[in-house]
């Protein structure tokens, strides 16, 4: 009787992997080896206890999201290495998480500037909702994004709040 062959496992240079975190949740990040260099990078993504069903189809989201996010990574790491590495993350991050660290800005920014960069996350937050892209990256936004997004505007309730100063 012959020996069964051994099925030859692909490698991936980059894993995804869970933390538990004291609060129950796990956070969810990328384990990255490439020719003989290990890096992290942390998503800033959550997986849930699944408690309802609501739950569940959040997590299904997030490491769906997770994986697409894997897969641009594998790509951009095979076209520019390791050595490159802030710029392809930057790339690939959430267009709402790039907006909330510029609303963040920097010290001598006025008050009413920061009111306005916080609208403006609150309103691409609505468009993301009402057009069902609630995960997007800066590498997705285009020109149809952009059109899809003045025409919300256009229809979407002003505020006209006054700032004070």
């Amino acid at each position: 009787m012959a020996r069964p062959k051994k099925q030859v496992k692909l490698k991936e240079p980059i894993k995804i992997r869970l933390k538990s975190l004291a609060d129950g949740n796990k956070s969810i990040y990328l384990d990255i080896y490439w020719k003989g260099v290990r890096k992290y990078e942390y998503l800033k993504l959550y997986i849930i206890p699944e408690v309802n069903p609501l739950c569940k189809e959040q997590n299904k989201e997030t490491m769906a999201l997770a994986e697409r996010i894997k897969a641009e990574r594998i790509k951009a790491l095979h076209g520019h290495g390791v050595q490159d590495w802030e710029t392809v993350k930057q790339g690939s991050q959430l267009l709402t998480g790039w907006i909330k660290k510029y609303c963040e800005g920097g010290v001598s920014t006025k008050k009413s500037t920061l009111h306005c960069r916080v609208e403006m996350l609150h309103t691409v937050e609505k468009y993301l909702e009402e057009s069902n892209q609630t995960f997007i990256t800066l590498e997705e936004v285009n020109a149809d994004f952009c059109r899809g997004y003045v025409k919300f505007l256009r229809t979407f309730p002003n505020s006209h709040c006054k700032y004070i100063e």
